[in-house]
């Protein structure tokens, strides 16, 4: 709407550039009052921290399938992809902040190639977006957050990107499990919405509960947007709303998050006004040994048809348009940090599982590995050789059998 105001003529790509011109001015204004304020009186508000990432990856891509007749097909691509953001922090008052970040799919990455460079001989590509602009009000005894929020899964939220992406927990759509790439890869690790906050406990050990609300209508899979029609008997079609409780736990090397999430209204029907819920939970754990750390973290949830599949009566005769459903997927993982030469060692291992339980066969398993090593040659610059294995085992239902994809990568990462 501000670009609509100050240039209602311009073009997509015209007000992606205003849209950068506005951000540099902003960040240039802030770096100034920065610079200003650690010059005269460093405690002075507001205090602006401006903050950047630039993200290069060269991939392998080694593919394979198998089908329950012997037969197999393979591929081998290489790519390139690349990541970027440039935010802004803003401590406006003792009880406000502010954070504002710009972006691509800085976690998912975009691909490489001629066409996407801003080429003017084709469409302008890889356009950044707003990864997050929220403002935080923290009196002290909560806190309450709005707009485009971090917000991280503790286990079940990876199981719940793949329900909203794809109607499923990963065998639906492309046929990606939650251990593939679960909550942080589909969301960047954000959500539009509202969060309060409650410190419970504020000593050595520290315990609090946070809740998130969130609307999630619109997408394809998932509902269409709702609404009510001109009626002499309107129907109620309320919305799919998000609600997701975090209790963090800390002591010491401990950490410990359980993680509650339930979508009311998950399905509705209109003609009956009847609703189906889905909801999940789970944990996450993290432990430090000195320098070598080690984090788990598991999650369960499920939503079914049942009320909402049955359409209404006809004739004494009760109509129903859907097969019965219910969804049910799991994940867990586990994982270390170990410090090794000049770098550090990561190693994870994850599977997770979707399956419609009323039909015979139709569990397909995720188990999925990633290993790097991270180096840091010079302050904020890091070197990461990477691979994963991502397998997929179908059930007896399926066609396919298995399916395994082999990634190597090499990766450069800068941030201030």
């Amino acid at each position: 709407m501000f670009l609509r105001t100050i240039a209602p003529d311009l073009t997509v790509s015209s007000r992606v550039r205003v849209l950068f011109k506005v951000f540099f001015l902003f960040l240039f204004l802030s770096m100034g009052i920065v610079a200003q304020a650690s010059v005269s009186t460093p405690a002075t508000l507001p205090l602006i921290t401006p903050y950047g990432l630039v993200h290069y990856r060269l991939r392998g891509s080694l593919n394979s399938q198998k089908d329950t007749a012997g037969n197999t097909l393979s591929q081998n691509i290489y790519s390139h992809r690349v990541a970027y953001y440039l935010g802004v922090k803003a401590q406006v008052s003792d009880q406000l902040s502010v954070q504002v970040q710009i972006g691509n799919d800085w976690v998912m990455t975009d691909v490489v190639n001629y066409k996407l460079n801003n080429n003017w001989n084709y469409s302008k590509g890889i356009a950044p977006y707003f990864n997050l602009a929220f403002a935080t009000w923290n009196p002290g005894p909560f806190n309450f957050s709005i707009g485009k929020l971090p917000v991280v899964s503790y286990g079940p939220l990876d199981l719940l990107e793949r329900s909203i992406a794809t109607n499923t927990y990963g065998s639906g759509g492309p046929g990606l499990g939650a251990s593939f790439l679960g909550w942080i890869s589909g969301t960047s690790n954000a959500l539009i919405g509202l969060k309060a906050g409650i410190p419970v406990l504020k000593s050595e050990t520290k315990l609090a509960a946070t809740l998130t609300y969130a609307i999630i209508d619109g997408d394809g899979a998932l509902n269409t947007i709702r609404g009510q029609i001109l009626s002499n008997d309107p129907k109620r079609n309320p919305s799919a709303q998000l609600l997701i409780l975090d209790l963090p736990f800390a002591n010491g090397a401990l950490s410990l998050t359980p993680q509650f999430f339930t979508v009311l209204n998950r399905n509705f029907n209109k003609n009956t006004e009847k609703s189906d819920v889905e909801f999940g939970a789970g944990i996450d754990a993290g432990i430090k040994a000195g320098k070598i750390s080690f984090r788990a973290k598991g999650g369960y949830a499920t939503y079914s048809n049942k009320n909402t599949r049955t359409d209404f009566p006809v004739n004494d005769t009760t109509i129903s348009t859907l097969p019965k459903l219910k969804q049910v997927g799991a994940i867990g993982s586990v994982g270390t940090s170990i410090p090794a030469g000049p770098g550090i060692a990561l190693l994870d291992i994850a599977i997770s599982s979707d399956e419609n339980s009323v039909v015979q066969g139709s569990r397909i398993i995720y188990p999925y590995i990633d290993a790097k090593y991270n180096w840091s040659p010079t302050k904020n610059f890091d070197i990461i050789p990477r691979v994963r294995f991502f397998i997929t085992q179908y059930g007896n239902s399926y066609a396919l059998d298995s399916r395994t994809w082999i990634w190597p990568e090499l990766i450069f990462q800068a941030k201030f």
